[in-house]
């Protein structure tokens, strides 16, 4: 079973004006009113990935059940400034989904590595929130590695898009078939200096078959599979 798998970096955005937690705290301040209606941004910035959807909602009562649309904050003024480049982007509100999103015309804004971001809202309430995030360097895989299912043995290293003259070739070639479940895949990255990684797989072969077939789905229950992040 071939499966084809992309690597991607990401630099969060995402920032609750809340007070940060204590190990040491009153019950009582857990349903503190002062936490309550407090406005949460929520964003993903991806390298190489267009400017993502925005969410703006505010906090509810633990005891509440959750209403979206109590919680949502819409017809905000959002704008997500790149502060090299000195350019912004204007988002629009979805009165559909509830979601802030980037324009796409004449084409779609891409998130850059190494580069500041900052956000800056204002509500209809006249409340102003700002965040701010640098996004990651790209990331360079130096090697992808088959190990044995308790992670302790190289059992194959693959082969990168550098190894053959056609960059196609890398999809085909034997070191690079894995059966799903029979090991491990470990990519070894050049950077020492960082002590750990957020990392995303994505497939980028949307109508591959499907690596698992448990007797209790049905062809419905494979439809509402994601294809588009770890496929299945």
């Amino acid at each position: 079973m071939t499966k084809s798998l992309a690597i991607t970096c990401a630099g969060i955005l995402a920032v609750c004006l809340l007070g940060s937690c204590s190990t040491e705290r009153d019950p009582r301040d857990l349903l503190a009113p002062g936490g309550i209606g407090v406005p949460v941004i929520d964003a993903l910035l991806v390298v190489g990935q267009p400017l993502p959807d925005i969410f703006l909602t505010r906090t509810i009562a633990p005891d509440e059940t959750f209403n979206t649309t109590r919680a949502l904050i819409a017809r905000a003024h959002v704008v997500v400034t790149d502060v090299a480049a000195g350019t912004d982007v204007i988002y629009g509100y979805s009165e559909t989904t509830g979601r802030y999103i980037a324009p796409t015309s004449p084409f779609p804004t891409l998130v850059e590595p190494n580069t500041e971001y900052r956000i800056a809202i204002t509500t209809q309430e006249g409340e102003t929130l700002t965040a701010s995030t640098v996004t990651p360097p790209s990331l360079a895989v130096a090697d992808w590695l088959l190990l044995d299912d308790q992670g302790q043995s190289t059992r194959r290293t693959l082969r990168g898009f550098g190894d053959f003259e056609s960059s196609d070739s890398v999809y085909i070639a034997p070191e690079n078939q894995i059966v799903y479940g029979s090991g491990i895949l470990e990519a070894r990255l050049a950077r020492p200096d960082v002590p750990a990684f957020q990392i995303g797989l994505h497939s980028l072969d949307l109508d591959s078959d499907f690596v698992i077939d448990p007797d209790f789905f049905d062809e419905e229950d494979f439809e509402d599979l994601d294809r588009v992040t770890s496929s299945p």
